[in-house]
């Protein structure tokens, strides 16, 4: 049977990317342990949770962009052969809500025409090496999305968000990025989704450069510092941008990771 979306294995992914990118931002110490430890995905009920609404969420944007009318059952089934995939356990009514609240409240707004979805960018840039993406949604006007699910608003600008501008302005330099954003269905007592989005400005295009570039830099110093001998962090040692992301991260001490900075105390993991 045909998956009604499908993704490419990137766990052997050498170039850089979004994903590597979004690491780095969030915690360095987790950046250099999955260079020196890495360790095997294992699917949770959140990861599954949003990975199962971004499955939805496709087939329909697909529909939209061809001029058809969207079919919930294929989106449903589609965010179906995810959870199926994952064998984790969800709520399949909150996915579908999910679903079904994008064509209300994004979906109704917004112009699909010519839009793609999941497009391959590869592109060697200057100074960054040879980078990586899959951007969730282009748009007709090469505005770059991201589709998320989280349990707290997004802000713009993001260095993820900067990183896809400057990569599918680099594979088409004859078309600008006007604006990146996020599509982000927020988990709260009353979900919804949040639309935000910021211009992509030269002083974007700077930021976004110069914060994978200290990524790059971490990197390469990281390879110097230890070519001989036991690996030691020396340039990769920011902790976590907020204690909830310890919770389930696989390098935590309480789930047997190797880490030594990881706050543990309940009021750290639910910050």
């Amino acid at each position: 049977m045909t998956a009604l979306v499908e993704r490419p294995d990137l766990s052997q992914r050498t170039a850089l990317s979004k994903s590597t990118l979004a690491t780095f931002d969030l915690c360095q110490t987790k950046s250099w342990l999955s260079l020196h430890d890495p360790r095997p995905f294992v699917p949770n009920e959140k990861v599954s949770f949003g990975s199962a609404v971004d499955a939805g969420v496709e087939v329909i944007v697909k529909m939209l962009a061809s001029g058809q009318p969207f079919q919930m059952d294929r989106a449903y089934a589609a965010a179906a052969e995810i959870v199926e995939r994952d064998q984790v356990e969800v709520v399949f009514d909150d996915i579908e809500w999910a679903i079904e609240s994008f064509t209300l409240q994004v979906a109704a707004k917004t112009d699909w025409h010519m839009a793609v979805t999941q497009a391959h960018l590869s592109a060697v840039l200057d100074g960054l090496g040879e980078c990586d993406g899959h951007p969730d949604i282009i748009l007709g006007d090469n505005s770059v999305w991201d589709v998320k699910t989280s349990g707290r608003a997004k802000e713009v600008p993001s260095l993820e968000l900067g990183f896809y501008a400057l990569l599918a302005e680099e594979v088409d330099p004859t078309r600008k990025v006007p604006r990146v954003g996020y599509m982000n269905f927020i988990r709260s007592k009353k979900p919804f989704w949040q639309v935000i989005e910021t211009p992509v400005t030269d002083e974007l295009r700077r930021w976004a450069y110069e914060k994978s570039a200290a990524y790059v830099r971490a990197k390469k110093a990281d390879a110097a510092l230890n070519r001989n001998g036991t690996a030691n962090n020396y340039s990769m040692t920011g902790g976590p941008r907020f204690g909830g992301l310890c919770s389930d991260c696989a390098y935590n001490p309480a789930l047997g990771g190797p880490c030594l900075i990881s706050l543990n105390e309940p009021e750290a993991l639910d910050a």
